[in-house]
């Protein structure tokens, strides 16, 4: 009986030793090799590619710009610094990180949502906290979020999202942007909110106010967005959105508004919020487009155009 336990004891405990070498270890590879890079590998060749490459603008938002801004199609030289949920105080610290190793930068493509400034993400901490400097962490509660990062790599569930092979396997670009295929039913729908919490409208002030004390100038952008998606919000509430943007629009903050840009079709779109690739390549053109335009122009804040809108406009044409 003795003999029976020690022996069970050995199974058990080679059995845990082999399963946590595989969660930890294995599983990682074979699922990146399935589904794409992971986040942690997203955010290391993110912030590594933030150093390594020369630009002039710079485009920070959340997986609305991560995925539907390319570089490659804008005529001066951009990095795409964006990732998935992220939120102002992820993108104040950014900056910060590239001022601490001294990257220089004259023009800043600040993506904006309405349901962004509603919440404070901690999805990307494990990730996050060894770049950014620890002024970061005190607006979360006090976690260990690397710890629970790998306790999470352990369930058993993880395994369900393998693949092979798999076609179209998203991956992340040189210059930031990244790439994933999708497709979009008529049946997507999103709950947003669109209130703002003070940390978030604190952290985008802080955004403007490095830009202004850099001189970089500063262009706030709305992608294209579904009808669908829009739903969440009433008349009045995207008009008291743009009343409180009014206040920071000056002649070195422009605000870039194609919300409702009627030649973008569902089609278009990988899901309820994303453009798909090849649209995202359209709308990176038009982006220069309109960019290049300010560009030419000695950055004259009077320039109004298709695509590039202030409050008062968009609002009549809701």
């Amino acid at each position: 009986m003795r003999l029976f336990v020690l022996q069970l004891f050995r199974f058990i405990g080679l059995f845990s030793v082999l399963y946590i070498l595989f969660f930890l270890f294995v599983l990682p590879r074979l699922m990146v090799i399935s589904q794409g890079p992971n986040i942690k590998d997203q955010v290391d060749q993110s912030f590594k590619n933030a150093l390594n490459r020369d630009y002039d603008i710079l485009v920070l938002g959340n997986s609305r710009t991560y995925r539907g801004i390319n570089p490659d199609l804008i005529e001066i030289p951009t990095y795409n610094f964006s990732l998935d949920n992220d939120t102002y105080n992820q993108l104040y610290y950014k900056l910060k990180y590239l001022k601490t190793n001294n990257k220089k930068f004259k023009a800043l493509i600040l993506g904006m949502d309405y349901f962004q400034f509603s919440f404070i993400s901690d999805t990307r901490n494990y990730a996050y906290a060894s770049y950014f400097d620890s002024d970061y962490l005190n607006d979360y509660p006090s976690k260990n979020y690397v710890l629970l990062y790998h306790l999470r790599k352990l369930k058993p569930n993880r395994a369900e999202g393998l693949r092979f092979p798999r076609k179209n396997r998203p991956y992340l670009k040189q210059n930031g942007q990244f790439y994933r295929e999708g497709k979009a039913t008529p049946n997507d729908r999103a709950n947003r909110d669109i209130s703002r919490k003070e940390i978030q409208v604190k952290y985008f002030e802080n955004i403007l106010n490095y830009c202004a004390e850099n001189n970089i100038k500063v262009f706030l952008l709305f992608l294209p967005t579904r009808e669908n998606e829009m739903k969440s919000y009433t008349d009045n509430q995207i008009k008291e959105f743009h009343n409180f943007l009014d206040q920071y629009l000056t002649e070195n903050v422009f605000l870039l508004n194609f919300t409702n840009d009627t030649t973008y079709s569902i089609d278009d779109f990988a899901d309820i919020t994303h453009l798909t690739p090849k649209a995202a390549d359209r709308f990176s053109k038009q982006l220069n487009d309109t960019i290049m335009a300010i560009y030419l122009s000695s950055f004259t804040p009077s320039i109004l155009n298709e695509g590039i809108n202030n409050s008062e406009k968009f609002i009549n044409s809701y």
